[in-house]
């Protein structure tokens, strides 16, 4: 399969489109890709067996569909593991470098890779490492943006944007980190979190926190 259809597969995977369907605009939106293109790419996806479509409800992955693409977010967050663990880049950089290392080793080379890191289950920014069967841990689903004030959390997952994570960086926010959520400013609604380890503050902009997934206290 092309890189161009792996791309496609994960998306539809992280969409949840295991579960549910998906529509060709939200595929269209995550990949920043032409509705056509999608469509195009969408019809060899079905002949190929990975996808069912809906009309007027979108695709679905079949269960071989959700195993193929569980494996090459396997490949991609173990070697975004390794880039960060081992080689010690900053977490907004090792993804650019793990979507072309994804592509180009065998299945052994990767269970290797998973012995060597030692069974991580979770890639640098929280994403749930699936294992060799397609099984992954649980993963928060749980946005900072839908928190009551008061609410008491640990930060687990945040999106895989390069510029959110550099943003992040700066604000000092970190990955497993617990925080209480402080203030929503009324204009704006962004947040004002209190570190419960260093007793200090930071703010974060509300388009930030809807890409942050916690596990509240």
């Amino acid at each position: 399969m092309s890189r161009s259809k792996d791309d496609y597969m994960k998306a539809i995977y992280q969409l949840d489109g295991g579960d549910r369907n998906i529509s060709n605009k939200e595929i269209s939106q995550a990949l920043q890709v032409s509705a056509a293109s999608v469509t195009e790419m969408l019809n060899k996806l079905q002949t190929e067996g990975y996808l069912v479509y809906t009309p007027y409800q979108g695709v679905r992955l079949t269960e071989e569909g959700s195993y193929f693409a569980s494996q090459i977010i396997r490949r991609h967050r173990l070697w975004e593991v390794f880039l960060h663990d081992k080689l010690h880049y900053p977490w907004d950089e090792v993804h650019p470098e793990a979507e072309v290392l994804e592509h180009y080793v065998s299945d052994d080379f990767i269970n290797r890779l998973e012995v060597y890191l030692d069974y991580p289950k979770y890639c640098p920014h929280g994403g749930a490492i699936p294992d060799q069967k397609g099984q992954s841990s649980y993963e928060a689903m749980e946005a900072l943006a839908n928190l009551d004030l008061g609410t008491s959390f640990i930060v687990r997952r945040v999106v895989d944007d390069d510029q959110l994570l550099a943003y992040l960086d700066e604000h000092n926010l970190q990955i497993n980190q617990a925080y209480e959520l402080m203030e929503r400013e009324s204009y704006s609604n962004d947040l004002v979190l209190k570190d419960l380890d260093q007793d200090s503050q930071l703010r974060l902009n509300a388009g930030a926190s809807q890409n942050i997934f916690v596990e509240v206290l």
